[in-house]
């Protein structure tokens, strides 16, 4: 028996049913939709494992980002930090400096005042002492009072100025501190 190698009018030469619903029965129908279904739920699964993973990969690398970012902050603080601490220790270093200055012309001040005031008493006490002797020599006398008197104002006016630089100098805007620097117009014929 041979087969018959005529085609029906609903089967295509590669064998297809051109006709699905013709020939196909109700559960032939019903798995074909149940295979979709799945190819569907398997593509969705897909795409969702591919989502989470490009989600994953995009926290990992912003995490790292953050931890890079995090490093150079750090890094940055702390020299700021050894910046800050030179600084202060430098500035410690030249305000201990500029108060022991100025305790030592301050020692200088009042010393300058005691052999002001005793040079002073001795003086005046000398001339009235020669006063009420007697032993006044008249214009000798007058003129080495008066030259006493000139000298005592000017060591008083040089001491008041440099009690007055000593109260400047201690103010935070001054500078007279720092060193001075040696301009290079003027000569220095040492």
């Amino acid at each position: 028996m041979e087969e018959d190698r005529t085609l029906s009018p609903s089967i295509d030469v590669d064998g297809t049913d051109l006709h699905p619903g013709r020939h196909c029965n109700k559960g032939e129908i019903d798995r074909k939709k149940q295979n979709e279904r799945e190819r569907m739920d398997q593509r969705v699964k897909l795409e969702q494992a591919d989502m989470d993973r490009k989600v994953h990969m995009a926290q990992v690398e912003m995490d790292f980002m953050i931890k890079e970012a995090r490093v150079k902050i750090d890094q940055m603080l702390q020299e700021q930090r050894q910046h800050l601490d030179r600084m202060l220790m430098q500035e410690r270093d030249n305000l201990d400096h500029r108060l022991k200055e100025e305790r030592e012309e301050m020692d200088h001040i009042i010393e300058m005042e005691k052999w002001e005031e005793e040079i002073h008493g001795k003086d005046i006490n000398n001339v009235l002492l020669e006063e009420k002797q007697g032993n006044n020599a008249g214009l000798a006398s007058t003129e080495r009072l008066k030259a006493f008197i000139n000298g005592s104002e000017r060591l008083t006016s040089d001491t008041e100025l440099r009690m007055k630089r000593a109260r400047d100098s201690s103010s935070c805007s001054d500078v007279s501190w720092q060193p001075k620097k040696h301009h290079p117009d003027s000569s220095n014929d040492d």
